[in-house]
């Protein structure tokens, strides 16, 4: 149905006018902490009036995405994200190798004695209570996607156990177990769709893409660096590889590359200082979609 404009994009024309916007279809790629910068993206929507029509996400992408398709606004994911995301996994991550019993519940031990993080008891620990536990309870529909290690493929997940699907998707190989999703093992949908904006319906008037796998020289810790700090960065360089490929056959409406390679993949305790980092490519998000929103809504006439 037709709405108002909202103030911020008003113009004399459009004036007391009604307004059919565009159907938005935005994704929201993989990039581990610098993934944070999403939230801005979700923050330039709330303070225009917009709402995406649908969401796909991958990794981080999926987390953020999933809270904001619960109807979380994206100042409060930003609070989550500062206050609880940075305390818990920070902790979480420094205390991979020697457990402490209150980590116990979120650890599983593999027969080779290697210890991988369980994802689906991490999101227990950092989802807030408003986000539901199926897809069918979402405001906005979301499409969220991990990779199928049995049939090397993406696994798209848009129905049943929202949590699980957002667990396989943030599964990262070689620091999270697989997640037995209807009994198929899935892991991080960034090895094979970093930033799926294809996977979007196709009705959708305007493509959104926010790119946050990073630049040509993405943060390591050392000249050797850490196994965990080694595998975070082969997904990173194996991310932007298909990214580049799927740009130069199809582009979204809008591609934002939000570059920050003074922060690695699993710096979650540097929430806020990644969040400032970004902020410049909030305006340029912002100006961008106004122009763009406006261009593409249609005026009705009146009766």
């Amino acid at each position: 149905m037709p709405r108002k404009l909202p103030a911020v994009l008003k113009t004399s024309k459009l004036m007391q006018k009604q307004i059919e916007f565009p159907r938005i279809g935005l994704c929201l790629g993989g990039g581990g902490a610098r993934g944070l910068a999403h939230i801005l993206i979700l923050e330039v929507f709330d303070e225009i009036g917009l709402r995406p029509s649908a969401i796909t996400g991958t990794s981080i992408g999926a987390l953020l995405g999933a809270g904001y398709s619960s109807g979380l606004p994206a100042s409060r994911i930003r609070s989550i994200a500062e206050e609880t995301l940075t305390t818990k996994f920070d902790s979480i991550i420094q205390f991979f190798f020697s457990p402490k019993p209150r980590f116990q519940k979120i650890f599983s031990i593999f027969p080779m004695r290697s210890a991988l993080l369980d994802s689906v008891a991490l999101l227990d620990l950092i989802l807030p209570k408003q986000v539901p536990t199926t897809f069918e309870e979402l405001k906005i529909p979301i499409k969220i996607v991990a990779t199928n290690l049995l049939a090397r493929e993406p696994q798209v997940f848009d129905s049943g156990n929202l949590h699980r699907a957002v667990a396989a998707s943030i599964a990262i190989p070689g620091l999270f177990s697989p997640v037995n999703v209807n009994g198929e093992p899935c892991v991080d949908g960034g090895i094979v769709d970093p930033l799926p904006y294809l996977t979007l319906p196709s009705n959708m008037d305007l493509v959104i893409a926010i790119d946050v796998s990073g630049g040509s020289r993405n943060i390591i810790e050392s000249s050797r660096p850490s196994m965990i700090s080694t595998l975070t960065q082969s997904l990173l360089i194996l991310q932007k590889t298909i990214i580049r490929e799927r740009l130069r056959k199809s582009r979204p409406d809008l591609y934002l590359e939000i570059t920050l390679e003074n922060f690695g993949g699993l710096h979650f305790h540097k929430a806020s200082e990644i969040l400032a980092a970004a902020t410049p490519y909030k305006s340029a998000f912002r100006d961008k979609l106004i122009r763009l929103v406006t261009s593409k809504s249609v005026v009705c006439e009146d009766n």
